[in-house]
């Protein structure tokens, strides 16, 4: 398994977002499967942030992350945000969401971040393992979530003589 962004392998967009879309739909009913692709391609920018990961195994794709400046805008003070952590039903329970995750923790690091935030609906115990931390509870879309952050320790700075 490789975890490469997204738009080092653009010919995944149209799965994730059929994967995306069926997964979240009932979090943004207003947000079309086309809407839904064509936001995706903010994922195309050399900035550190936005990003999608994908893990592919050769031309399988298995699952994803993304880092995205603001994921919840009723919280637009948080940010950055690790979002779309999906993994294909065929390959769960396999680590895939852990190394995604963990992918994307130490990207946002190895970028200068030093807090990270999420929201999920129910995978709590999935994100608490890895270190994260409930910051409270929310509604969102007349959903409840748990609003998540975790701690980056900062990447090791180089001094040179």
């Amino acid at each position: 398994m490789q975890i490469v962004s997204l738009a080092e392998q653009p010919q995944h967009l149209a799965k994730l977002a059929y994967w995306h879309h069926s997964e979240w739909s009932y979090l943004y009913p207003d947000i079309s499967l086309r809407d839904r692709a064509e936001s995706m391609a903010d994922y195309f920018t050399a900035e550190s942030v936005p990003k999608m990961f994908i893990a592919i195994d050769g031309d399988e794709l298995l699952g994803s992350t993304a880092i995205d400046k603001n994921d919840m805008d009723t919280l637009p003070h948080l940010t950055p945000w690790i979002s779309d952590v999906y993994v294909n039903p065929a390959y769960r329970g396999h680590g895939i969401g852990t190394a995604l995750v963990r992918h994307a923790m130490e990207y946002a690091r190895k970028n200068g971040v030093q807090t990270l935030y999420l929201y999920t609906p129910g995978q709590e115990s999935f994100y608490t393992r890895l270190g994260w931390k409930s910051l409270t509870k929310d509604v969102y879309h007349n959903h409840p979530v748990s609003v998540m952050h975790v701690q980056l320790a900062p990447a090791a700075v180089a001094i040179s003589s």
